[in-house]
């Protein structure tokens, strides 16, 4: 069996940033009004994880001009490191809380392949917007695998990257 790893993973890559935009845009009803927090699950490295919320902090431009939102944050709950996780939600929390506080409603966009996971009870008691979607489903989640492919195909076919 042949597999391979692609070293872009989905925080690279511009593809989600149409998938950013359209949730945003589905839920938003006064952009200048709005506060979104995009919750990603994060690493267990700090040097690492600060890469993901800037990659995917990267991601939010198109939704930022296209869109006219005025506050986009990223998250990352660092789900699998209890010490680290609990300095995580409480951040998360406090933002949320601190949006409401100024007069904002908060839109949630988690950033996961499928589904809202533990956010849902991380926000519990709190009041926000959120589809619960994660980046499936959206075509632009399956462009991105079409373009990885042509990538792996034109390197198993002797093509340089």
């Amino acid at each position: 069996i042949r597999f391979s790893l692609s070293k872009e993973g989905l925080a690279n890559s511009d593809e989600m940033d149409i998938v950013i935009r359209d949730r945003i845009a589905s839920l938003s009803k006064n952009p200048h009004r709005e506060t979104v927090m995009v919750i990603a699950h994060g690493t267990g490295d700090d040097e690492e994880n600060s890469e993901w919320i800037r990659l995917i902090s990267e991601r939010t431009k198109l939704a930022k001009s296209e869109l006219g939102m005025d506050q986009i944050k990223v998250f990352s709950l660092r789900e699998d490191w209890m010490g680290k996780r609990a300095e995580s939600e409480f951040e998360i929390r406090a933002f949320l809380q601190e949006a409401q506080k100024s007069g904002n409603e908060v839109i949630v966009i988690p950033f996961r392949v499928q589904g809202f996971g533990p956010y849902q009870k991380i926000l519990a008691d709190l009041t926000y917007n959120s589809d619960s979607l994660g980046l499936l489903p959206h075509p632009a989640v399956g462009n991105w695998i079409r373009n990885q492919a042509s990538i792996l195909e034109s390197f198993l076919l002797g093509g340089a990257i």
